[in-house]
């Protein structure tokens, strides 16, 4: 890529999440603003992904594409139609980058599944840039010890070691993957601050949330049994029958029976998901925003985006002890017990009339999506030298 514009290439996103409108998280905001900066921009949802039954070819934007192809049913894996599978997703998107004039392309990938099809991709076109981004730490994902997860971790540290440039959202994941390959750069989450930030304004609260009685404890995101404290909700619910709890997002389906036994408790309320556009106004009904997750290795790699996006609410936070919410602990509250957590927020209630929200608004600022795609592409830009020819 030496001595030509890097920013005329195309930027390809393998992506594990499909693109949804209602759920802006850091893959499709990375893919958003690179647009602004690179030729085109593809985001490819990877096979297995996808949550369409029809193929789904879309311009989002002038030089923004989404390439959502389902895989080959289930039921059919297996069979002599199951290569089609990847086959037919693959063949569209290598269909879409020919015309799109793709020489030398970036490739965004995620998930150590997807690197072998993406090195595959990427020899195709000749030369390419492979940057491989590390959101999670896959291999404590609820696997059983042994031959699975050992394979999963091997798979990861392989997919680090090959690729031109790693990205870690988490100092856990930056100083692990660091160790593997020195091209590696912590690039954690981030927020949209403009939108989050209307809270501070007179946008008008939600009528949903209106309805609800206050004070009103509330979270936003996915509902999952592998990062929720159902144990600390519980407790949270039983022992404050007084306040409301408010969770705003999908819950997902090995959660059901946890969430339908919080439920329970008049004083819960799952709303679902909500359009991510309208979440300012549904937060401004909150009196205090929480981040229940539960401490272990998994969490401990995650970077929420949702603690970035409070932040930029001037809501005041109540936090359990992970990782990377302790980082912001000068201007949020963290909490090591059940007991505490109550207590904290007990006091976050006494005090949000003088509650001044400068500082965590400030340190907001410093989180915005647009920094962290400049820096991105800073990264790319940096590397530009460090091609993956392809291999014949």
């Amino acid at each position: 890529m030496k001595g030509k514009n890097i920013y005329d290439r195309n930027v390809v996103f393998i992506s594990v999440d499909p693109w949804k409108e209602e759920r802006w998280a850091r893959k499709q905001m990375l893919a958003w603003l690179l647009s602004y900066r690179f030729k085109n921009v593809v985001y490819y949802v990877a096979p297995g992904s996808s949550e369409r039954s029809l193929p789904h070819l879309r311009r989002i934007k002038s030089n923004l594409y989404l390439v959502d192809v389902p895989c080959i049913p289930k039921f059919l894996q297996g069979s002599a139609l199951s290569k089609l599978g990847v086959l037919i997703p693959s063949s569209v998107l290598c269909f879409l980058l020919l015309l799109l004039g793709s020489k030398e392309p970036i490739f965004v990938t995620y998930h150590s599944t997807n690197f072998a099809f993406t090195k595959k991709l990427a020899s195709i076109f000749g030369k390419s840039l492979i940057c491989y981004d590390l959101t999670d730490d896959w291999s404590e994902f609820q696997i059983p010890e042994g031959a699975v997860k050992n394979k999963i971790k091997q798979a990861e540290e392989k997919a680090v070691k090959e690729a031109d440039v790693v990205f870690a959202v988490s100092k856990k994941l930056y100083e692990a993957a660091r160790k593997i390959n020195p091209k590696t750069y912590y690039l954690p989450n981030a927020t949209d601050v403009d939108s989050f930030r209307r809270t501070t304004t007179d946008i008008p609260v939600s009528p949903e949330i209106m309805r609800i009685p206050g004070p009103r404890i509330g979270y936003i995101g996915k509902i999952a049994l592998w990062k929720t404290d159902f144990d600390l909700l519980e407790y949270l619910a039983r022992t404050r029958p007084d306040w409301s709890l408010v969770f705003l997002g999908p819950v997902v389906r090995e959660a059901n029976l946890p969430a339908d036994k919080l439920s329970e408790h008049t004083n819960v309320h799952f709303l679902g998901p909500r359009n991510y556009n309208s979440l300012p106004e549904y937060i401004k009904g909150f009196d205090v925003c929480i981040l229940p997750h539960v401490v272990d290795p998994l969490t401990n790699s995650m970077d929420p985006i949702k603690l970035y996006d409070y932040l930029a609410t001037g809501k005041q936070i109540v936090s359990t002890p992970v990782a990377e919410a302790i980082k912001f602990k000068g201007v949020i509250r963290i909490a090591y017990s059940n007991d505490e957590f109550v207590k904290q927020i007990g006091e976050a209630i006494q005090h949000s009339r003088d509650y001044n929200p400068a500082g965590q608004l400030e340190i907001a600022g410093q989180h915005s999506w647009e920094s962290r795609a400049a820096e991105l592409a800073r990264i790319i830009e940096s590397n530009s030298e460090a091609i993956t020819t392809a291999q014949t």
